[in-house]
């Protein structure tokens, strides 16, 4: 299993205090060949999220929008507009880390009719230490 916890610390590091902190990174063959933060306030950029970042460049650098090769594995359960993405990028598979209650996708589309293999991760320690920083994210913004 991929160490993701050296990730989720590196979400403290490169927040600059205004974006949601989520990352976001493709898998291969048990690696991480690319990966991304969210940026929507650094770069003023609505679709700055962290999954559509990654896809981004992931279909750059391959000349592709067909990623169906990689698993999409993000902090944060994707919301509408980052699921039409990974639709659009053709990826079938995704894990996430802890749920997006107030944008989760599921809001809006029945789950039954849901075509990708969308799992929760299952690791508590480090969902609780990224929950930890969300959380943190958000008092700190609303001071």
């Amino acid at each position: 299993m991929i160490n993701l916890e050296k990730y989720i610390k590196e979400i403290k590091i490169k927040n600059d205090a205004k974006d949601v902190p989520v990352f976001a990174c493709l898998i291969k063959n048990e690696k991480i060949i690319f990966k991304a933060y969210n940026n929507s306030y650094k770069k003023w950029k609505i679709t700055g999220h962290a999954e559509i970042n990654v896809i981004n460049k992931a279909s750059q650098k391959n000349k592709s929008g067909n990623l169906s090769e990689y698993t999409l594995f993000t902090t944060l359960e994707p919301c509408l507009m980052c699921y039409g993405a990974i639709k659009q990028a053709k990826i079938n598979n995704v894990t996430y880390l802890t749920e997006n209650i107030k944008m989760s996708f599921r809001n809006y589309v029945n789950i039954d009719e849901i075509k990708i293999d969308i799992k929760k991760l299952d690791n508590s320690k480090t969902e609780a230490n990224y929950i930890k920083i969300i959380s943190d994210f958000f008092k700190k913004k609303r001071n």
